[in-house]
């Protein structure tokens, strides 16, 4: 029987030493192909095969999240192995009850969820993990009890909390300062937010900071911090993430936080590889079902075109098809009517701020009794801010913003309708977007989708927004939501 030894080198790498035949049988396994490596100029030349392999046949090294699948693989390879030192990998064993004694002490302002305890249980044993949570659920709930808990095993040591950008900064310190207003935690004291530009003299226990922010650091930067969490991790470029998670080599605690992994920029066997096995622990039917999101339903509309239009729309590349489909006066003023006669507060998501995001901000403000706001990566965060709380407290507005700024991590309770205006083919962009409408209002019954897809087939030659429409069903129909198809026929541009 072959012998396969493990070492563990650091928190984020471990090493295989084995006879090489035995290392590129296992290669195989963790190996996989670039996103678009057909169009990078070294695999155009012939210098490279568009493979990322994740186990360095010289130096042995592999991600110690992939050791589950590394003995995965060996096992059914008939490899035996043998650890340097089985204890390098032992999880901690915090039993439940224990646990719970504990939570009770933190003073929470309501009681956690059973399955936002149960990832907290997971977090604080498994030490590394991708929590699958979905779209208002109370991630950070969740990631504020394994803070405390964390700093109450290890009062000495550091946490870096990395997220997308810096609404989602200040949202999560915000959101730490609620969970905090019973038991008195010092949120100020304890946590310290990091923009781009700022000193990054990483001064408290909890560093809360965008990637962006702390990814080129030297990893000296990074050698303080024994945890680190990925909120929002789907959307973290590959090049980024993996420069601080690989920096991070002393951070014995690693996890990452999503709604969704569908699509995802990083390959699967990375971000397990970063922060170990993906585990979910409710699902979105679950949370509506439970009444702890609103009720939700879509309505699937199809714009059919005229046959002329068709056969132009069909022979156009896929720019070309959406300059058009953006430019299109009926189907503006279709857009128009549609948020006119809608009730309660109106998300309506789009892609381009000059092509789309003014023309549709422009349009929309005529209409009567409803107040209209335009938001865009260009709006300083603290108006942004400004906004979702003048829109709490209303209910007949108008929200024009781009699925950049608006899509994820912003938290409108009193959101009744979202609509996508721009057409999109992202699988993540789709559901975070619903999310935004499944968070429960006080003056709220439900939430609906509007997804608008441009029809322009002829015979059996179909368009790119159709094609895209019909992935955004399957997710549709793969989460249970209730979906209602609509047809609309235009009989011109006018």
């Amino acid at each position: 029987m072959e012998i396969v030894k493990i070492r563990k080198l650091n928190e984020a790498f471990m090493k295989i030493e084995a006879d090489q035949g035995v290392m590129r049988d296992i290669s195989e396994h963790f190996t996989f192909f670039a996103d678009n490596y057909k169009f990078m100029q070294r695999y155009k030349i012939g210098l490279w095969d568009g493979k990322i392999r994740l186990l360095n046949l010289l130096t042995g090294k592999i991600y110690v999240g992939l050791l589950p699948r590394v003995l995965e693989v060996c096992k059914s390879l008939n490899y035996k192995v043998v650890f340097d030192d089985v204890n390098d990998f032992t999880p901690n064993s915090i039993t439940k009850s224990d646990l719970e004694d504990w939570v009770k002490t933190l003073n929470l302002p309501f009681n956690p969820r059973d399955y936002q305890f149960k990832s907290l249980h997971d977090m604080v044993n498994r030490k590394r993990m991708v929590v699958l949570s979905p779209t208002g659920s109370g991630k950070s709930l969740i990631i504020y009890m394994f803070i405390r808990w964390f700093l109450s095993e290890y009062p000495n040591e550091k946490l870096m909390l990395v997220v997308p950008n810096v609404h989602l900064v200040n949202q999560m310190y915000h959101d730490f300062e609620d969970y905090s207003s019973k038991n008195l935690w010092n949120v100020e004291k304890y946590c310290q937010k990091i923009y781009s530009g700022q000193d990054k003299s990483f001064e408290s226990s909890i560093i809360i900071t965008t990637w962006q922010s702390v990814y080129k650091l030297k990893p000296t930067k990074f050698a303080p911090f024994k945890a680190v969490i990925s909120d929002e991790c789907h959307l973290a470029k590959a090049t980024s993430l993996i420069a601080i998670l690989e920096k991070m080599k002393n951070a014995e605690y690693r996890f990452g936080t999503t709604g969704t992994l569908d699509d995802i920029n990083l390959n699967e066997l990375t971000l397990c590889g970063l922060f170990g096995d993906v585990k979910r622990n409710v699902t979105t039917k679950t949370l509506i079902e439970n009444k702890h999101l609103s009720s939700f339903r879509i309505k699937y509309i199809t714009l059919k075109y005229p046959d002329d239009e068709c056969k132009d729309v069909c022979k156009m590349d896929y720019n070309d098809e959406i300059n058009y489909i953006l430019d299109h006066e009926k189907r503006n003023k279709f857009l128009k009517n549609l948020c006119k006669h809608l009730t309660g507060n109106t998300l309506i998501l789009y892609t381009y701020v000059e092509k789309h995001g003014s023309v549709l901000s422009d349009i929309l403000s005529d209409i009567e009794d409803k107040e209209t706001f335009f938001i865009h990566g260009g709006v300083n965060p603290t108006l942004r801010e400004e906004i979702r709380k003048d829109v709490e407290s209303k209910d007949n507005c108008l929200i024009v913003a781009s699925y950049g700024t608006f899509s994820t991590g912003v938290n409108i309770k009193n959101l009744h309708n979202v609509i996508f205006a721009s057409p999109t083919k992202s699988k993540i962009r789709s559901l975070q977007s619903i999310g935004r409408g499944l968070r429960l209002g006080e003056n709220k019954d439900g939430c609906i989708l509007f997804d608008i897809c441009d029809d322009f087939c002829v015979k059996r030659k179909s368009n790119y927004m159709v094609k895209h429409g019909n992935e955004r069903l399957k997710i549709y129909y793969k989460e249970n939501f209730d979906i209602e198809m609509v047809n609309v026929k235009f009989t011109g541009n006018k």
